[in-house]
């Protein structure tokens, strides 16, 4: 059988790839944080493992999320939730990472649903959206309820109005092409 255990009851398995519910089980049952840096997705029983531990955890590399008591127990680290490398995420999930108290960093979304800015815009702490490329009037609106920063990077190809509105409320000059 696998014994695993940590002196500081921290985790870190950085080059992970694969995490069978087996591990997933050993090693969530004496930490108080994992790490899981490489990490890119979970089946959903190690999904349910994990999201039933009792430690933190981090999984950054992670290309997507569909499992909403995994995503609540993402939202629950402390700092900021770096879920970069996810391109989509369904309204629940958004809800429920949106949720996490601290930095919420989306920066793989290139699109955002009138849902998810909606979803997004209850989220209490910064926000990053690198990758959003462009927004509707219907997402600006949702957006423009949130009440923190948010930091965009590559949108471009906005209306006048719209540039003004988001250079006014969170001092991005969106890009002309």
């Amino acid at each position: 059988g696998i014994t695993f255990s940590s002196p500081t009851g921290i985790v870190e398995l950085r080059s992970l790839t694969f995490l069978s519910p087996q591990v997933a089980t050993k090693i969530t049952a004496d930490c108080s944080h994992l790490c899981l840096n490489g990490l890119e997705e979970v089946s959903d029983e190690t999904a349910e493992i994990l999201a039933a531990s009792k430690c933190s955890i981090e999984m950054p590399s992670l290309k997507t999320l569909d499992n909403i008591p995994l995503s609540k127990k993402l939202a629950q680290q402390e700092g900021v939730l770096l879920l970069n490398e996810i391109l989509d995420l369904n309204p629940e999930i958004t809800k429920a990472v949106a949720a996490h108290n601290g930095g919420l960093s989306l920066n793989g979304l290139t699109e955002l649903s009138e849902e998810n800015a909606t979803a997004l815009a209850t989220h209490k702490g910064p926000l990053w959206l690198w990758g959003l490329k462009t927004m509707s009037g219907k997402v600006l609106k949702a957006l423009l309820d949130h009440d923190g920063d948010i930091y965009f990077r590559d949108l471009s190809d906005l209306s006048r109005t719209y540039s003004a509105v988001i250079k006014k409320k969170w001092g991005f000059e969106a890009k002309k092409n």
